[in-house]
C-alpha cells in the first residue's frame, strides 16, 4: 500500500450476499473499525461472479462514503479480475454507472488470496435477510444498553414467567407522587445496585 493510504476496504461476495470490512492503519498496525453486510436481491443473485464482486465493491464504498470520500484508500478483493477494474474498455449499462460512481474516489485495488480473505468472506455469507428481527435486536442491543429503558407491561408479564428476579417483582404502574406498593425484593435490588439509593428514596418520600 502506498504511503498516505490509511484505510483498507476488504470486500467479498457470495451467492446471496455481499460483505466488507473497513480497517485503518493505527500506529503501523491494521485494525478493523467497521463492518458491512447486505443480502442480494433475487435479480442480483443471478449476476455472474465478477459482477457480484463488483457489486460488493460499489455497495461497500457507498456505505463507507463518509470515511472514504476525499481520502486515498486500498480495496482488497479475492477476485483477481477486479484488479483491472478501472481498465475495463467500453463499459456499458450498469457497469458503466458503477465505474462512474467509483471514479469519484481515489483508491488502488489489490488481489488477496481467498485463504487470507476470511474477514470479508464471512460477512458475505450472512444467511438471513436485511429485515431479520434477530439481527436487528443483536446489532442494536449494545448501543442501547446504557440508554433509557422502556418496560411494557405485557412484555414484563411474559418474561417474569422464566426470570427469577422479575418473578419476585411487582408492577404497580406509573409513579403518582405517593408511595405505592412495592415488593421488598425489588427494593433490595435497587439498594444493592445503586449505593445510597435507599437513603435517597427515604428522603424523597419524606419530602413528598
Amino acid at each position: 500500500m502506498s504511503s498516505g493510504q490509511d484505510f483498507i476496504l476488504d470486500t467479498d461476495a457470495s451467492d446471496f450476499a455481499t460483505g466488507s470490512v473497513l480497517s485503518q492503519i493505527q500506529d503501523g498496525n491494521e485494525k478493523p473499525i467497521a463492518y458491512f453486510s447486505k443480502t442480494m436481491s433475487k435479480q442480483e443473485r443471478r449476476y455472474c461472479i465478477t459482477r457480484k464482486e463488483l457489486l460488493a465493491v460499489v455497495q461497500s464504498v457507498k456505505h463507507f462514503h463518509h470515511y472514504l470520500y476525499g481520502t486515498r484508500f486500498l480495496i482488497r478483493t479475492d477476485h483477481a479480475a477486479l484488479k483491472w477494474l478501472m481498465s475495463f474498455k467500453h463499459p456499458e449499462g450498469q457497469t458503466a454507472r458503477w465505474l462512474e460512481i467509483l471514479g469519484t474516489y481515489t483508491f488502488e485495488i489489490s488481489h488477496r488470496p481467498g485463504r487470507f480473505h476470511g474477514n470479508a468472506d464471512g460477512l458475505s455469507r450472512r444467511p438471513c435477510s436485511d429485515d431479520c428481527q434477530h439481527c436487528t435486536r443483536t446489532e442494536t442491543g449494545d448501543i442501547d444498553r446504557d440508554g433509557p429503558m422502556e418496560f411494557k407491561t405485557h412484555k414484563w408479564k411474559r418474561e417474569e414467567k422464566t426470570d427469577q428476579v422479575m418473578a419476585a417483582t411487582e408492577v404497580t404502574g406509573p409513579w403518582t407522587g405517593k408511595p405505592r406498593k412495592q415488593n421488598k425484593s425489588l427494593q433490595f435490588l435497587q439498594v444493592q445496585n445503586h449505593p445510597g439509593l435507599g437513603t435517597e428514596m427515604d428522603q424523597s418520600r419524606t419530602e413528598s
